[in-house]
């Protein structure tokens, strides 16, 4: 089983904000986040720009960015 890191760029500074993502679910309000040890977490006004495997993780960016 492969758990991602998910990172959060926001202004061109990057937070990881969770860690063991087992679900990502993309909506046009935003993306809704799960994972092994926390409870599901709503992250609005962002998309997936970015998913390294290698390193396990995924970065949101936000839309508000753009």
């Amino acid at each position: 089983m492969c758990q991602m890191n998910v990172i959060v760029k926001l202004n061109d500074k990057e937070d990881e904000i969770i860690e063991n993502v087992t679900r990502l679910e993309a909506s046009d309000k935003g993306i809704n986040i799960s994972s092994l040890f926390d409870d599901s977490k709503f992250i609005p006004s962002v998309y997936v720009s970015k998913i390294d495997f290698m390193s396990g993780a995924v970065t949101l960016t936000s839309s508000k960015d753009q």
